[in-house]
């Protein structure tokens, strides 16, 4: 426990243990099979150049509906709306409408 923990000051090998060469070649393999996956099967997501012009999954290469699109891009201006909406029936003076009650 002592060792794990730093309190044994003279400990011959003092960098950790993942920094050794096997788990550095372990983890460049892991990087380099990645990379070919990304490349192989996927659409790449650092190449915007590539994609279309429409919302899809890097994963599988399937569009979004018109409807999923349109939801996504209302999204901020919607939930500003609702948001302003619970403030002005729950959070007012005069309301009767419960705190714990759902959003519309």
């Amino acid at each position: 426990m002592d060792k794990h923990t730093g309190l044994i000051k003279d400990m011959p090998n003092k960098s950790h243990e993942e920094s050794s060469a096997v788990h550095i070649e372990r983890d460049e393999a892991h990087v380099r099979s990645l990379n070919t996956h990304l490349q192989q099967n996927m659409t790449n997501p650092f190449e915007v150049e590539s994609h279309p012009d429409v919302l899809f999954n890097i994963s599988t290469g399937l569009h979004a509906t018109s409807e999923v699109q349109e939801s996504l891009i209302n999204a901020v201006p919607t939930g500003q709306l609702k948001a302003e909406m619970f403030i002005e029936k729950t959070l007012s003076s005069n309301s009767s409408t419960s705190f714990y009650a759902p959003v519309p």
